[in-house]
């Protein structure tokens, strides 16, 4: 069994992104995308690469697609900011692939994490063994 434990969200307040004010976002946006006014969060790395977990103009030209990346959406339901690693919803992974798959995300955000592992627990196969506990 492993286990996904987060440390510390590098955001100044220590909370997740999703709960970052959505005006940090959209100024991190902004810059990445080239424009002078937009202002990337010194808390973020340099070198993050958001082009996965920004919606894409869908090619009808109805809307947005969503990003490729999972996670908490910011902005409104019709006009998405982007999206940002959540709190994982699942803590408990019996594959340590899948785990490290969710901790990659939040590393590359500047999230200090870690996954813990513990060996299988050994559960009583008959009635005997059970009484014995």
């Amino acid at each position: 069994m492993h286990r996904l434990v987060i440390d510390a969200w590098p955001t100044p307040d220590g909370k997740p992104f999703k709960d970052q004010p959505e005006e940090v976002w959209q100024a991190a946006v902004d810059r990445y995308l080239g424009d002078d006014g937009g202002v990337w969060p010194s808390w973020l790395p340099e070198s993050l690469d958001i082009t996965e977990w920004m919606p894409q103009e869908s090619n009808n030209g109805t809307g947005w697609e969503f990003p490729e990346k999972p996670g908490d959406t910011i902005g409104d339901f019709d006009a998405p900011i982007m999206n940002v690693p959540r709190v994982p919803l699942r803590k408990h992974y019996f594959s340590k692939a899948a785990a490290q798959r969710v901790l990659h995300d939040l590393q590359e955000w500047g999230v200090t994490a870690r996954i813990e592992t513990s060996k299988p627990v050994e559960w009583p196969t008959n009635e005997r063994e059970q009484a014995d506990q």
